[in-house]
């Protein structure tokens, strides 16, 4: 029997293997058995360009002891590389999907059972046009039989919706494609022995998600030789650090826009516990909030002529659902020269600080700051003679803002620039540097990501 695996592209990459030295219920296990397969697939579709789809599935599984209840899932996970050249305008792309498990018992009973995979975030920009990721995945529970158990898992007929992602997390367009093909990549001899006495403890639904956290529950668990003590749940497989006696509890410390997979280990007073069945699976919501670092070079110009090349950063939290911008902006000081009055060669340096955050509007892709500075000058030469100064010489409050149109995800042109009606605190020489540095002063500056 064959059939379709679905899934969702959306990066570049995708990968199963089943992972960790698994004793599937209660008894112990024999050595481990690791083995590896490589699977290439050739899809239709112009922006897949006639590349392959390419995989590596490793497995490392043992012969664990089991008789009732059925053993517990067990934890897949993998690489598997995409072709991401054709999408270029997309920042990543979505991969969700299903691999099918067919399973044999000694009696020669076949079960065949979907396998949920998930991949997404696949980078379009990865070098050598392909993006690889890491997916992780659990398989549903093993069937019920007695003797040996032979699981085999076959990707058959991958048929895959690709879907490209913008920067600001929305889909720019999907296609469908078909990757014909059937492999088999792993046979688990799983041998029945001695009952775990557990039942129950399965996730029964997913009841509340953020972008750090996911709030769950489960079905109460029964030990035929005593009583449970308490639930503990697993992320991925490993304790996430939720010990509770109820039906419910809450993970948190999870990184946005992220799949995780959770089960519940009901155990028993001695600490002896095993998981229910089929790990639920989610995915944290997107953070309302993108962080990005720019460098920025350009060039900023006097009123008096004085001009000079400027560098720095521009470090910025834009809120996604209403395009509030914080950021904070660090510009490095600058050397500028020119001819005053077109006769008398001047160079002086020049120290903007931010005083206060920088905040601003990310709006149909014009980003707009604005900073609060003070505006420090040294180093003033005429004719190459030093004009001293105070430290405190400049101005405090001044406000700078910058715009930005066309802005994305690598960044933009910024203009703009800060007035000073008279600089301040300068001592005798306070004429000189308020004709240097007086009026409207402006800058532009190129934005590159970081």
């Amino acid at each position: 029997m064959r059939r379709r695996s679905k899934i969702t592209a959306a990066v570049a990459a995708v990968g199963l293997a089943i992972g960790g030295a698994v004793a599937l219920g209660g008894g112990s296990a024999s050595a481990a058995t690791t083995g590896t397969v490589q699977v290439e697939r050739a899809c239709s579709g112009p922006q897949l360009q006639g590349k392959p789809v390419r995989a590596t599935f490793t497995a490392t599984y043992s012969t664990p002891l089991f008789l009732y209840p059925p053993a517990s899932p067990v934890q897949v996970g993998g690489s598997f590389s995409f072709p991401v050249t054709g999408f270029a305008g997309a920042a990543t792309v979505d991969v969700d999907g299903t691999a099918l498990l067919r399973m044999t018992d000694s009696l020669g009973r076949t079960t065949e059972r979907p396998m949920v995979v998930y991949a997404h975030d696949l980078p379009t920009g990865a070098p050598g046009g392909y993006a690889t990721a890491a997916v992780r995945s659990f398989t549903p529970y093993l069937p019920d039989a007695s003797g040996s158990t032979k699981i085999t898992v076959d990707l058959v007929d991958l048929s895959l919706t690709v879907t490209p992602v913008s920067a600001q997390g929305t889909p720019v367009g999907a296609f469908d494609t078909t990757c014909a093909g059937s492999d088999r990549w792993l046979d688990l001899p799983i041998v029945n022995g001695i009952a775990d006495g557990i039942q129950g403890g399965d996730v029964t639904g997913i009841t509340d998600v953020t972008a750090t956290s996911v709030s769950l529950t489960w079905s109460r668990a029964y030990f035929v030789f005593g009583d449970i003590a308490d639930y503990e749940v697993l992320v991925d497989g490993k304790p996430a650090g939720v010990i509770t006696t109820g039906l419910s509890g809450t993970v948190t410390g999870l990184q946005p826009n992220t799949d995780y997979w959770f089960t519940v280990n009901a155990r028993t007073p001695t600490g002896f516990g095993t998981g229910g069945a089929g790990p639920m699976h989610a995915r944290t919501a997107r953070s309302d909030k993108v962080q990005a670092t720019y460098a920025a070079t350009g060039g900023t110009r006097f009123a008096s002529g004085l001009a000079g090349e400027v560098s720095g950063t521009l470090a910025t939290t834009v809120t996604t659902s209403t395009g509030a911008t914080a950021a904070k902006l660090e510009l490095a000081p600058t050397t500028v020269a020119g001819n005053y009055g077109g006769v008398f060669p001047v160079s002086a340096r020049v120290t903007l600080t931010e005083q206060a955050p920088t905040t601003g509007t990310l709006t149909a892709g014009t980003l707009t700051t604005e900073s609060t500075v003070s505006a420090r000058f040294d180093g003033i030469t005429v004719f190459g003679f030093p004009v001293k100064v105070p430290a405190t010489c400049g101005a405090d409050g001044v406000p700078l803002r910058l715009s930005a149109a066309g802005f994305g995800q690598a960044g933009g042109t910024a203009t703009g620039g800060y007035q000073l009606a008279k600089p301040t605190g300068c001592g005798v020489n306070g004429p000189l540097v308020s004709s240097l540095f007086s009026g409207r002063t402006s800058l532009e500056l190129t934005l590159a990501k970081r």
